[in-house]
């Protein structure tokens, strides 16, 4: 009997190389709560080190999130909503734009 690969020793959020600044995450696959619960420590590791951070997030293969995952983030977003000091409106790259380089 061949053993199954078990989707879950997969990568579902990688973190990825950014400036200092800024939190950069790929997503792929399904985001459970789980998965979103292991990049929260990298994001408030930056804003213990920063004044301000960016958060990039990479979801040309997401193809999913479940329910718990989607809860889990607006409780994180709205529960720092408070310590913002301003928020800027998302820069979307096309999937094909061919730019890798991060707005300085």
């Amino acid at each position: 009997m061949i053993p199954k690969t078990n989707p879950k020793e997969e990568k579902v959020i990688e973190v990825i190389s950014a400036p200092e600044n800024v939190a950069a995450f790929r997503v792929a696959g399904t985001v459970t709560a789980e998965d979103y619960d292991k990049i929260i420590p990298t994001i408030e590791e930056k804003l213990s080190e920063h004044e301000e951070i960016g958060i990039l997030a990479d979801l040309t293969d997401l193809e999913d999130m479940t329910g718990d995952a989607l809860r889990r983030d607006l409780q994180y977003g709205l529960s720092n909503l408070a310590n913002s000091t301003a928020s800027s409106v998302p820069q979307w790259c096309p999937k094909n734009s061919g730019s890798r380089q991060l707005p300085k």
